[in-house]
């Protein structure tokens, strides 16, 4: 018997809600994994601002960190679901994009300086 039917006579079920065709009970089901789905990383995230005492700016700030985040998570989940011979964690950067794209940002910007000053410095002595 399932818990949405009532058994008024040997096979025959009067449903609890017989204007629900089967399409929308599934419709419904799917509709509260996506919710539970989504409201678990977003529970993940509030745990891990509070642990890291992370607060933004603005709210388009918080989302677009939300966003880097929820990737960095998959990102680690994807990894670790692999077996290999060690695991990643998210830690305090996880809201930060990759450090090698801080790191080519950082170089990028050295070097438009230094190009910058020996240009301003070649053009001076030739003056």
């Amino acid at each position: 018997m399932t818990p949405y039917a009532i058994d008024t006579a040997p096979n025959t079920k009067q449903h609890l809600y017989p204007s629900w065709s089967t399409s929308k009970m599934k419709l419904l089901i799917v509709a509260v994994c996506v919710s539970l789905a989504t409201a678990y990383p977003q529970s993940e995230w509030l745990e891990w601002k509070a642990k890291h005492n992370k607060q933004y700016e603005t709210e388009q700030e918080e989302m677009d960190r939300f966003d880097i985040w929820q990737g960095n998570s998959e990102y680690i989940n994807a990894h670790n679901a692999k077996g290999l011979s060690f695991e990643l964690a998210m830690n305090e950067f996880g809201d930060m994009v990759s450090s090698l794209s801080w790191f080519d940002l950082a170089c990028s910007d050295v070097l438009r300086l230094r190009h910058e000053f020996r240009r301003t410095r070649s053009s001076q002595t030739r003056s």
